[in-house]
């Protein structure tokens, strides 16, 4: 899979190549433009924390069902400790800039963002992320989501290892025991 260069809001990203594209739905030539999918979403998303906060840790999830998509975003620091508000306010900025649009509960409608976004050097993007949450936590089921959940509640090793990744199960078991 072949990646392009993008410039975004100031920040390099590699993305698929497919996401370029010269021609609409029916073959005919246009414009270049970018097409953001929630996969490439997710990616830029998590090439954005680790570029400017390259000591977190970062789960970037992307998922599509019917009627839409979604992106969850997990961040900790290495001692699995929340990140600053500073630092997840940016990071959250970043990602709702990825957005299509918003739910508008008053009218039971989701409502779509105008098509004004581009590359810094004047690709039109069309982003096709519909949801996207950033959560300040690990990621559930992985060691740190076991060891916070540790420090936090006083559950033990036992109470929580079959809801770690069978992978990762004997890396968290020798983790839990240091605490």
């Amino acid at each position: 899979m072949k990646k392009v260069k993008i410039n975004y809001l100031g920040t390099e990203f590699q993305i698929n190549e497919k996401a370029y594209h010269t021609t609409d739905w029916n073959g005919n030539k246009i414009s270049p433009k970018i097409v953001i999918s929630h996969v490439i979403g997710a990616s830029m998303i998590k090439q954005f924390i680790k570029k400017y906060y390259p000591t977190l840790k970062v789960w970037s999830v992307s998922e599509s069902f019917s009627m839409g998509n979604s992106i969850d975003v997990y961040i900790t620091t290495k001692d699995i400790s929340k990140v600053s508000d500073e630092i997840y306010n940016k990071i959250e900025d970043f990602a709702k800039s990825l957005k299509m649009g918003y739910w508008n509960s008053m009218e039971d409608m989701y409502e779509y963002n105008k098509r004004d976004k581009k590359t810094d050097n004047g690709f039109q993007i069309d982003s096709y992320c519909k949801w996207i949450s950033v959560m300040n936590k690990p990621k559930f089921g992985t060691i740190e989501w076991g060891i916070d959940r540790m420090k936090r509640t006083g559950e033990t090793l036992n109470d929580l290892i079959s809801y770690v990744d069978k992978n990762k199960q004997e890396k968290f078991r020798e983790l839990a025991l240091t605490l």
